[in-house]
């Protein structure tokens, strides 16, 4: 972290911050009801995924562009509250754990700092997720040239 810290400047990459830790934090959490099983999502975790990559999408895409005063309210449940509300973090876990076949998988996401969070998205989430993934960094480029 002293050698590659995180930004925090916007409300954005202060939520993508939290989520990167909170979600390596989480991933070592996990309970065998959560975690993959022989290249398959547990029960558990599909359903999480179902309901929460949604919510991911949309909640970063509103930070994009958010204020510090709504960007509070915007990270509620982020990587607090009940373990199968937290948008942020639980993805996340879920994510590392899909890739923990690969030696490097952690390592890498921790090398990468909060973009980890991106391209670990960009590899999990469904094809129709995926592109809003791109458009949320558009977003983002947007409105901070407006501010």
């Amino acid at each position: 972290m002293r050698d590659h810290p995180l930004r925090t400047g916007t409300p954005l990459q202060a939520a993508l911050a939290d989520i990167w830790l909170e979600g390596m934090g989480n991933y070592y959490w996990l309970s065998d009801t959560w975690r993959f099983v022989e290249g398959k999502s547990s029960p558990k975790g599909a359903k999480a995924l179902r309901v929460l990559e949604p919510r991911f999408m949309t909640r970063l895409a509103a930070l994009a562009c958010s204020t510090s005063e709504n960007a509070q309210e915007l990270s509620k449940s982020l990587s607090s509250g009940t373990f199968d509300r937290k948008w942020g973090a639980l993805p996340v876990a879920l994510w590392l754990d899909a890739e923990s076949t690969n030696a490097d998988f952690l390592r890498d996401f921790i090398i990468a700092g909060e973009d980890g969070v991106w391209a670990l998205a960009s590899r999990n989430v469904t094809p129709a997720l995926k592109s809003q993934l791109n458009e949320i960094h558009a977003l983002e480029k947007t409105c901070s040239a407006a501010k």
